[in-house]
Parts: C-alpha cells; structure tokens; sequence
C-alpha cells in the first residue's frame, strides 16, 4: 500500500499488491486508520456564522449516511465569482447560519446510505447542490448558498441540508449524485479534476439552451458575452451545432473570445453601443441575418437592470424566436410589449439546471463533441488551499475574469486500483498524481 501523507508532502511505501488499492490520506485520516480506537471520525470544514463574520476553517464531526443519502469525499468545487457578496449579506441570498458554504462539485462517494442501488463507494460523481423536496419538487435551496425562494424551502437549509461542500466530506441526496465515466474523462481525454468543475457552469448554460430547444444549424445571440458564464455559453452553443453571436460592451473581451473562437466559422462578435435602435437593427444585420437570430441567452448582472441591451437583443429576434433569461437581476426590467406579441416571441426563465441536463452535458463531453479547459475559454487555472479561503473571498484576489478558473485544494484524492484496472502500475504514479490530485473550489 501506497500512503500520501498530505502534512509533509512525502511518500511512504509498503508493498502493494494485486488487490489492493493506492490510498492518498491526510495526516490525520493516517492517524485514525493507526488507530483503531478513534471512535469519532472528523474532518475539516469552512464555517459562516453570520455575515458579519469571517470564515473560519474548523474541525467537525465527519457527517454520516442516512436513508437516501450519501457521503461524499470532496475534490474540486466552483466559486461563483460574487460568492463574497453572498457572504457578506450584499447579495440577499437567505441563509441559515452557522453553514458550511460550497457550490456544486466533484467528488468521489465516501459511503452511502442502506437504500442505495447503484453508487458505490470510490466512484468519481458530479454533485448537484440543487436540493430539491421530495415531496414537493417546486421547493428547492442551492446547498450552502441559496436557501430558497419560498419560506417552505427554508425547512431544507435549516435541517437536513443546511452545510455545503467547502469541507472536506459533505452530505447529498442520492438524486443529486451523477456518476462520470472516469475511464473515459479521465485517461483517455486527460482531463484532470480541476478541468471537470467547469462541467457544473456549463450545465447551467445547457440547462438553458436546452429547455428552450436551441439546435443545430440555428443562430444564437449570447449577451452579455464578456462575463464568465456568457464566455462558456459560447462554447456550448458551438458544441450544439449553433453559429453564435458575442455581444457585449468591453472591446478587450470580445477579441479575446474572437482569439478562442474565431477558427470555428460559426462565432462573430458584437459591439453593443447602447442605443436600442442601432443596436437591434446591427444585430438583426450581423452574419447576414437579415430575418433575426433563432435565440438570444441573457447573462445580465444586477447592476444591468437599466441597461438597454436586453430590449436590443430581444428586437434582433426572428418572427417565433425564444429567448432565455438566465441572469442576476433583483428587480424588474422593462419589456417591448407589443413587439413581443406580434412578433410571437418565447420567453423563459431558468434557473439552474436539472440532473437530466447534466447527464446530456457529460455525455456530450464524453463524445469529445464538448470540450473542456481552454476550447470553452477556460484559459488558466488558479488553486489555493482551504487555509486560503480568505486570500479569495476577501477580495485579494480578482474573481471577475471571464479566462480564469481560481480554485481551493480541500483533499487528497482515493483513488482506488480498480478503477484503472490491473494494467495500473507504479510507473504511471506521477502522471495519475498529476491527472488526479486536484481538490478544488473553482472561481466561475
């Protein structure tokens, strides 16, 4: 047996044979597997108080499996780029406090519960942190960031779902829990753990195109373009067969999409200027439209309430067009009523996205149709360890950038023998270490 001892960053080797399996651990999981009389399992975790207060790294009880539940031992998971909004009460999120904070994540099952058929520990999953009621589907809470739009919701958060994944071991619904092919993802495409955080930002821009019905050989506006999220929208509607129209204000950005995208044949860029008719009849022009585009996705920040893009890009539709508001805005906006009506224009609101919306998006990444890492924008990759938490939610650090993934290391990584088969020996250590290793909580 092989044991990473996290604490000083050495190796220690035992023999290993056939059967068993390469375990990296922490100091203290090395201590406990020592000792048999530990008889109360911990680990560590990111506490919130209140929003006035710091974050504050602890050790807690390790969370334990019940009935329709599992145990997840977390690798990489996404920070939203105004997470620290979220925390510091800017941002109105209802939270039930003390919490762990966390996003959505890969991991890899610790344990599960009794009722469980088909995850098995080891296994590498995508969690899901849209929890949703099981006996009411319409409530839902984002786990350790949002706890809902309606008072029932808030039952969730306070109870059984209330700590997030900025520990490392957090609880989940088994629903919630969708496996990856690890083989494929992993060893034959070489992607590593920090690489498969982006498959949760994505699906929420899948979820979007998807419930409107973007297709193949359509046109799609993408606005506002030069955020995170409006960036790898691009990335996923040229993955879906579509020609996609960048729009935005900031110059800079969009040239830079243009250096990502531009060899594709099917991307062009739009300057929006900020007057509602030159805009919608330029973009109505763009790429020879002439009729309008088929789509239009909107990624608006709050500060975008009074912004005139949206009535640009909603003009700039065909007759029957659809358009999906995906984006942050608190208060309301105001709308072209009658161009709406008898132009016969959809418009939908997402939120999120659903567990079949991840399946289609993996397997999408699966058949190399999608790609990750620099191919949707995601340029570089940043880490800091959970000690670190403050460098990145206080503000050191600049989250904003549409290129840049920033990212916690909360583990090291199991990674059982079987699941590379018995071809795995000692010479593809490093380059595993390499492709694995990686614990993450991801800026997007």
């Amino acid at each position: 047996m092989l044991v990473y001892n996290s604490s000083i960053d050495l190796f220690s080797t035992v023999s290993l044979s056939p059967q068993q399996s390469l375990v990296f651990c922490h100091s203290h999981e090395i201590h406990n597997m020592a000792n048999s009389n530990s008889t109360t399992p911990a680990h560590r975790a990111l506490i919130l108080s209140s929003n006035r207060a710091p974050l504050t790294l602890q050790t807690q009880p390790k969370p334990t499996p019940t009935p329709g539940s599992a145990i997840i031992r977390v690798l990489a998971v996404p920070i939203v780029p105004y997470m620290t909004d979220i925390l510091s009460g800017k941002r109105p999120y209802p939270l039930s406090f003390p919490l762990t904070p966390g996003g959505s994540c890969i991991a890899r099952i610790d344990s599960v519960g009794p009722d469980a058929t088909s995850l098995t520990p080891g296994q590498l999953v995508f969690c899901n942190v849209m929890i949703r009621g099981r006996d009411d589907s319409s409530l839902s809470i984002l786990l350790g960031i949002h706890g809902g739009f309606a008072q029932e919701a808030k039952k969730l958060m306070d109870g059984e779902w209330r700590h997030g994944t900025w520990a490392t071991y957090a609880k989940f619904p088994l629903e919630s829990l969708i496996p990856l092919p690890e083989p494929r993802l992993c060893k034959e495409l070489g992607y590593q753990i920090k690489e498969l955080t982006t498959i949760g930002m994505l699906a929420v821009l899948y979820g979007g195109l998807a419930e409107i019905g973007v297709g193949a050989g359509e046109t799609l506006i993408v606005a506002p373009a030069t955020g995170f999220y409006g960036a790898a929208a691009v990335g996923v509607a040229l993955a879906l067969g579509c020609t996609a129209v960048a729009a935005g204000r900031n110059m800079g950005q969009l040239r830079k999409l243009e250096e990502i995208f531009g060899g594709t044949q099917r991307f062009k860029t739009f300057v929006l200027m900020g007057d509602v008719g030159i805009d919608t009849e330029s973009l109505k022009k763009s790429w020879g439209l002439g009729r309008g585009a088929d789509a239009y996705i909107d990624f608006s920040p709050p500060a975008a309430a009074g912004s005139t893009h949206i009535t640009s890009c909603l003009g700039a539709l065909r007759q029957g067009g659809k358009a999906v508001l995906m984006g942050g805005i608190l208060g309301n906006i105001e709308l072209p009523y009658s161009m709406i009506m008898f132009r016969g224009l959809r418009i939908q609101g997402q939120f999120m996205f659903e567990r079949r919306h991840v399946e289609r998006l993996v397997r999408l990444v699966d058949s190399s149709a999608l790609k990750l890492g620099r191919e949707i924008g995601m340029v570089s990759f940043k880490e800091f360890e959970l000690e670190e938490c403050g460098q990145v939610c206080g503000g050191r650090e600049s989250v904003g950038q549409s290129s840049t993934f920033m990212s916690l290391k909360c583990n090291a990584l199991s990674l059982p023998n079987s699941y590379y088969g018995p071809s795995f020996q000692g010479t593809d250590l490093k380059n595993l270490l390499m492709l694995n290793e990686w614990s993450s909580i991801n800026i997007v």
